[in-house]
């Protein structure tokens, strides 16, 4: 296999083994690779998304030392290539197909927008509209440039609080997968529940596996049909192969500045602290068109810089 990396590298030789440091990098190729503590069966200390870079630092008997996100361990090395993350999920017969019947549409969207730019996903609930900002290089404002239509929805509005209550979350996420083999053609995990859902959650069963996805079936998750969601993965797939590892996605109940969406919320007092400490982020991004700085506390508040 060829490795990215020109870096000088040594072997050790025994009769037993090989063993080869390397200064390089690599990529994972596997939908969640595991990071074990040692060789073999050794205990999962983290799970790594496909496409992620990671530093190897030694090779031994199919497996290698490597360094991910300020953690080392240990991975198979039948899961690591030198291919970057564009080129991994180009191998996928879905992707493939997507890039063939959208690849003109999906380079219109980015037509406007150098190659370094960045990707923001806007969700609303109640008008169930999911939306596609560009962080225009030029100007640095992000412009709204697609919206979709949920094609299925399920829940009610307020957030997500335990398994099985069919609610699309509200908050405050990025996306954490990229799954092109999904059972609802292809798909874009986010990181629910995030911190503020594992405190203000039902503790132990707070579920997961939230999905934008094809399709038009969902139980908690956002489906914007097959034919959609071939533009919107493509998309997020060109800005995490240009550098954007963090892609957000803000998931509010409705447009929270607009008097419909005021009269709905306020018939609804369970959420109302939730809502007031999210509104506070929904101002903030109309009113500046950025990215937010995002903390959360002990408590599950949303703190916004």
């Amino acid at each position: 296999m060829k490795f990215v990396s020109s870096v000088a590298f040594y072997c050790l030789f025994s009769t037993i083994s090989t063993t080869c440091i390397f200064a390089e990098e690599a990529f994972v190729k596997a939908s969640n690779l595991n990071l074990r503590n040692t060789p073999g069966n050794g205990k999962i200390i983290e799970t790594i998304p496909m496409g992620k870079k990671i530093k190897v630092l030694v090779r031994q008997n199919g497996w290698a030392k490597v360094t991910y996100s300020n953690l080392e361990g240990w991975v198979s090395q039948r899961y690591l290539t030198s291919s970057s993350f564009r080129e991994i999920q180009r191998r996928y017969p879905r992707v493939r197909d997507a890039i063939a019947e959208k690849g003109k549409i999906v380079e219109e969207i980015l037509g406007n927008f150098s190659a370094s730019s960045k990707i923001l996903i806007v969700a609303y609930k109640i008008e169930r509209i999911l939306q596609i900002w560009f962080l225009n290089s030029q100007n640095k404002q992000l412009e709204l440039k697609k919206s979709y239509e949920f094609s299925g929805y399920s829940g009610d509005i307020g957030p997500k609080r335990r398994q099985g209550d069919l609610q699309i979350p509200e908050g405050f996420y990025v996306i954490d997968r990229f799954n092109p083999n999904s059972s609802f053609h292809l798909s874009l995990g986010i990181n629910y529940p995030n911190a503020s859902d594992r405190i203000l959650g039902i503790q132990g069963s707070l579920g997961g596996d939230i999905f934008l996805h094809g399709s038009s079936v969902t139980i908690g998750c956002i489906p914007i049909t097959d034919d959609k969601i071939k533009e919107l993965y493509l998309t997020a797939v060109e800005a995490k192969s240009d550098g954007q590892n963090n892609i957000p996605v803000y998931i509010f109940p409705c447009k929270m500045n607009e008097e419909s969406c005021t009269n709905i919320l306020a018939e609804n007092s369970e959420y109302h602290s939730f809502w007031e400490n999210i509104e506070e982020g929904y101002n903030l991004f109309n009113e500046n068109h950025n990215f937010l700085e995002i903390s959360i506390d002990e408590n599950g508040l949303y703190h916004f810089n």
